[in-house]
């Protein structure tokens, strides 16, 4: 991999644990769309795999409307690196300490490491949904109405499986893949704060 696979991706992407207790279910009933859920965080495991090399990777996610906040560090806590930001400006804070700004996180990936991590649309991807900012090229559904897969400006998602969460149906594992990219996804942590439903989810 190229350096910034190195010293991302390998071990590097959990998406954000927190809060109260809930309890996962696969029976129908969801009423509510993932699309009004402004503030939330999940934990998630990732494998991610290009052309020559793979890697486990972890980043914790935390997303309070506008505004994110993401951790992206190794295996055993090397090689953190955070990225924060809004639809005005991101942030982005390498593991050797060195602080790089831009309007989009994507512009900041380029220029750290040479390649573009679709950080603002995964907002949408990781709860099931279209990307608002990219065309759709393709979307196919489920017989409950769940989106199983996705094309969007070259990128492929895919959806295997949903959870109910307090009346959200929110993805468990899904896929992106872009030309030679493959991130292969597990939620692990669901958490909705207090003014959505106070409830957190959690699989093994």
């Amino acid at each position: 991999m190229n350096e910034w696979i190195t010293r991302i991706w390998i071990g590097s992407l959990c998406l954000f644990l927190a809060g109260c207790a809930g309890t996962p279910t696969t029976s129908p009933g969801a009423v509510n769309s993932p699309q009004t859920l402004e503030n939330w965080q999940l934990n998630a495991k990732l494998a991610v795999r290009d052309a020559h090399d793979g890697a486990i990777v972890f980043m914790q996610w935390k997303q309070q409307g506008d505004d994110y906040q993401i951790e992206l560090s190794g295996s055993l806590g090397q090689q953190t690196t955070y990225l924060y930001g809004n639809s005005e400006q991101a942030t982005l804070i390498r593991a050797n300490g060195s602080k790089h700004i831009a309007k989009h996180p994507e512009t900041l990936f380029v220029q750290s490491f040479g390649f573009a991590v679709p950080f603002s649309a995964m907002k949408d991807w990781v709860r099931g949904l279209p990307a608002h900012a990219l065309p759709l090229d393709k979307t196919q559904l489920d017989a409950q109405g769940d989106v199983i897969e996705l094309g969007q400006s070259g990128w492929d998602i895919t959806y295997q499986n949903y959870l109910i969460i307090d009346g959200y149906r929110l993805p468990e594992r899904f896929e992106i893949s872009h030309d030679n990219l493959r991130i292969k996804g597990f939620i692990q942590t669901w958490t909705l704060p207090p003014q959505n439903l106070n409830s957190t989810t959690q699989t093994d």
